[in-house]
């Protein structure tokens, strides 16, 4: 699972090539046993957020998302002297529906190959995030709750539950923020003698004086870190 469009895409990526070890359990007041309410989507049309991207402190590349007037659109690339270990190209578009996800498209390079999904909302059937989305929810309901809960992310062809912990105040260099921490896990059927990979564990650090945007995230196995830093956010 990929919570954002760059920092995970990278921890699923470079994991066959460097020693990236399972990562830890999210520390939470027990498992959240319920679904986090229904919350509005804050992405607004004219943002651009721009994330420089690093494995160990090495610079892996930047990624850069876009709002549109009915879509989110994100790109991240591996630098060129990076190509040696990996070479990773990830294309995202989610088209929204006011608060809702209605489709999404989803296009992931590794080394040359080449992995094509779509997601579309089907009526009668409860809606879900893509990784735009679940970003756009935690910038609205992050400042609004005290408890932890649970979502469903559409990512790659897959259905992940992303539990999230009851966000809490950190200050960063950059300024106060709210800290959230998430574990992911597959939910949908595996292939028959297929097993399930580790929960990923992630976590997020929303800017307050920066529109709720997320300043850092950062996955950590303990001895490896692969992290993302903003660099740039205006709104056009």
């Amino acid at each position: 699972m990929r919570i954002a469009p760059f920092a995970v895409v990278l921890a699923g990526c470079v994991e066959s090539r460097v020693p990236v070890k399972p990562l830890p359990e999210l520390v939470v007041e027990g498992t959240p046993t319920s679904e986090a309410p229904v919350a509005e989507i804050h992405m607004f049309p004219g943002e651009r957020m721009i994330w420089d991207v690093s494995l160990d402190g090495m610079s892996l590349g930047r990624a850069e998302l876009v709002v549109g007037a009915a879509d989110v659109h994100s790109e991240f690339r591996t630098a060129s002297l990076v190509g040696a270990l990996v070479s990773v190209h990830h294309d995202l578009t989610t088209v929204l529906d006011g608060n809702q996800v209605a489709s999404a498209s989803d296009v992931l390079e590794v080394d040359g190959d080449v992995t094509r999904t779509a997601y579309a909302r089907t009526p009668g059937v409860p809606p879900v995030h893509t990784l735009h989305s679940v970003i756009g929810w935690l910038r609205a309901w992050a400042p609004q709750t005290t408890r932890s809960g649970f979502v469903t992310v559409a990512h790659a062809g897959h259905l992940y539950r992303l539990d999230v912990a009851r966000p809490y105040r950190d200050d960063l260099p950059s300024g106060a923020a709210l800290r959230v921490d998430c574990r992911a896990s597959r939910v949908d059927p595996l292939p028959a003698g297929a097993h399930a990979s580790p929960p990923l564990t992630l976590t997020l650090w929303l800017g307050v004086e920066r529109a709720m945007t997320p300043v850092r995230i950062q996955a950590n196995d303990g001895s490896n870190r692969i992290l993302a830093e903003l660099i740039d956010y205006h709104r056009e």
